[in-house]
């Protein structure tokens, strides 16, 4: 069953959770958090039946972006919500960026129809825009990592896995 949450509620919830899970390591920054769809975000847990290899990609991901010479407490920090697999062809997700001044970014965030596939062993979660650029995810353990050709992310889950 679709779940929609109002947009407020749900980005009260995945900054508190990006906020709290920031490492004690990382220097202070004046990074604004990603933002997320204004329509907010709509979850639906995956069929049962679906391999534990593919359920494993639902739910809400969080890292920072780093390119090359970004340190990484510089990076963009970044969101992934993992909403729907209907199938591994049939996967819906957001992702969300903070503001980056040192790296020109500016924060946004883009939903995406996405597809799960088996890559070199692993299987790999893959979006992109039309003749444009293209983000994969792959799960390594309880990370997800990603990359988009030219910078990298290292995620973490934020709340239970499934």
């Amino acid at each position: 069953m679709l779940k929609r949450l109002p947009a407020v509620v749900v980005l009260t919830v995945v900054l508190a959770g990006f906020g709290a899970a920031a490492g004690a390591a990382e220097k202070p920054q004046a990074l604004c958090p990603p933002r997320l769809p204004d329509d907010g975000i709509h979850q639906v847990k995956p069929d049962p039946q679906l391999p534990a290899e593919i359920k494993a990609f639902f739910g809400n991901w969080h890292g920072r972006w780093v390119g090359p010479n970004v340190e990484p407490y510089h990076g963009v920090p970044t969101i992934l919500v993992v909403e729907e697999i209907a199938s591994p062809e049939k996967v819906m997700v957001v992702l969300g960026w903070g503001e980056c001044p040192e790296c020109k970014s500016m924060a946004s965030c883009q939903r995406f129809h996405a597809k799960i596939t088996r890559l070199e062993g692993k299987q790999v979660l893959y979006f992109g825009f039309p003749e444009g650029k293209t983000y994969s995810f792959a799960l390594e353990g309880d990370h997800l990592i990603g990359t988009d050709g030219a910078g990298r992310v290292e995620m973490q889950r934020l709340g239970a896995a499934l």
